[in-house]
């Protein structure tokens, strides 16, 4: 299941049983609220729970709804809202995780034991009051159903993958199940992984179902964070998920630079004679990820390339040397590049050929691709070279001509 999950079925003749009972389960009430702990109690230090990378979600449910990417994650600590039962409604509204105004406290669910509840989407309420039951978190199943109906939850509770504390309270349990606070796992990719990383992140993911993918195509997908609750997600699915990220954002920035791909009459390109497709502009996208990793200089960065394209010069971009040697011995490069690499055969090489590689060298992320987009509708300032910034400087030093570039490299050396 990913993103909201779906309502379960509407147990309509069991509110008339929970009227018939209401007189004959008070002291049940009562003695279920004598049951549940304090918050002293609750926060008590015990056995450490085995989801240490996920925590109780009570971010908006439109952050991974429809599996959308989503960068902005506390991995291990979230608010939760079983320690603040009255503010149970708030922690359900569309708030971001990490905002203490509405919570008031952080704090950390993997110190408490807690129990992990996967609810089946049709299971009713009778079934849920059973399952809760039997994992131990309520003492008397009408308990629950009573306090379901009382608080508006009979056909509300919702399925999905809980991690409950033992002795959370009853009213705040039934709001959990009502709010939809499911336990959330996520699969991170970031930027500049190449498809075979991406790959082997993807198939070692002990929560994701279905077989192991063979491969990814590089550069196919935009790096990110998806967002799933549940054991029903496949890892095609993330896959798919990723590559419909990717598509979408070349729609954005299609619409954003509109010359960057084409003009219309009366339009003027700042680059007539560099058209690239969109495949050509993840290529080259993935080239600068690869060679910077300050968001500020990667146009910059882009537009050399797109210089040197008009030019008809060689990109001269180590990374293509370094995926081509990676590409051909399965292994990653664990030394610096020398001289005679430059020479290797491969038409990743830029150095020797001309034009843009084959194929992208990895799977550039946002900033980057747009830069690319943004160099290709921006007049050209003539760049042509760059090296590190000297001193431990960031980033990188540009120049219009190769004399300024050798006295740059000086500096820096």
């Amino acid at each position: 299941m990913v993103g909201r999950s779906p309502t379960l079925s509407n147990d309509t003749q069991l509110q008339k049983v929970c009227v018939a009972v209401l007189l004959v389960l008070l002291g049940s009430v009562a003695s279920c609220s004598a049951h549940a702990a304090s918050y002293a109690d609750f926060s008590k230090k015990s056995k450490q729970s085995t989801e240490t990378a996920v925590s109780v979600c009570v971010t908006s449910r439109k952050k991974f709804a429809g599996g959308e990417v989503d960068k902005s994650w506390s991995e291990k600590k979230v608010f939760c809202p079983v320690c603040f039962p009255d503010k149970a409604q708030q922690f359900a509204s569309d708030k971001q995780a990490g905002s203490t105004a509405e919570c008031g406290k952080q704090v950390d669910c993997a110190s408490t034991e807690c129990v992990s509840v996967e609810i089946r989407k049709g299971l009713g309420v009778l079934g849920i009051a059973e399952l809760l039951f039997e994992k131990g978190l309520v003492s008397n199943r009408l308990s629950f159903i009573l306090r379901a109906f009382m608080l508006g939850g009979v056909g509300r509770l919702q399925a999905g993958e809980y991690l409950i504390p033992k002795n959370i309270l009853l009213s705040a349990l039934v709001n959990m199940l009502i709010n939809g606070i499911v336990l959330v796992h996520r699969v991170q990719i970031p930027e500049g992984f190449t498809a075979q990383l991406a790959l082997e992140r993807i198939n070692s993911h002990h929560k994701l179902s279905g077989s192991p993918l063979t491969t990814i195509q590089e550069g196919s997908i935009l790096p990110g964070t998806i967002f799933f609750s549940g054991s029903g997600v496949t890892r095609q699915k993330v896959v798919t998920m990723l590559k419909a990220g990717q598509q979408k954002l070349l729609r954005r920035l299609d619409s954003l630079y509109p010359t960057a791909l084409r003009t219309t009459a009366g339009q003027q390109r700042p680059r007539p004679s560099v058209r690239l497709s969109k495949h050509e502009i993840i290529i080259l996208a993935s080239i600068v990820e690869k060679e910077t990793n300050v968001a500020e200089e990667k146009c910059a960065i882009a537009e050399v390339f797109l210089n040197r394209l008009e030019l008809r010069m060689p990109l001269g971009a180590d990374p293509t040397i370094i995926y081509a040697i990676e590409r051909e011995t399965g292994r990653p490069l664990d030394r610096l590049l020398c001289k005679s690499d430059l020479a290797f055969a491969s038409p990743y090489n830029t150095y020797k050929n001309r034009g843009l590689p084959p194929g992208p060298i990895c799977c550039p992320g946002e900033e980057s691709i747009e830069a690319v987009f943004k160099a290709l509708t921006t007049k050209s300032s003539g760049m042509l070279y760059f090296v590190v910034a000297p001193d431990g400087a960031r980033g990188h030093v540009f120049s219009k001509n190769l004399q300024e570039h050798n006295k740059n490299r000086q500096r820096k050396n």
